[in-house]
């Protein structure tokens, strides 16, 4: 173990903007199966790997990169955690849901 203080990470000064985000997309009737904090949770676990991949300054803004992230990311695991699958369906790609319980498009 290292004496001296812990390096934080870039994203850790931005987890008001994840918590903004979670409550933007909470309000429009996503991720109803996740209660806020999960949100965040799910969102800061993504958006850091995300951010040491991919995040360039130069390219944008740390928000709006946040922003298409986890849109696609944090959506695409929180429909497979919930039984939906992607197929290949008359040449576009569909969610099949595979267990029963959604009942309705923003619910998965």
């Amino acid at each position: 173990m290292q004496d001296g203080p812990s390096q934080s990470h870039p994203l850790d000064d931005n987890l008001g903007l994840l918590y903004f985000l979670a409550k933007r997309y909470r309000v429009n009737g996503r991720f109803a199966r996740w209660d806020e904090d999960e949100l965040v949770g799910e969102f800061y676990v993504i958006a850091r790997k995300a951010y040491d991949r991919r995040f360039d300054s130069n390219k944008g803004s740390l928000s709006r990169f946040l922003t298409l992230v986890l849109t696609q990311d944090v959506f695409y695991k929180y429909r497979r955690m919930h039984g939906a699958v992607r197929r290949r369906i008359d040449g576009k790609n569909k969610w099949i849901q595979l267990e029963k319980g959604f009942t309705d498009d923003y619910d998965i």
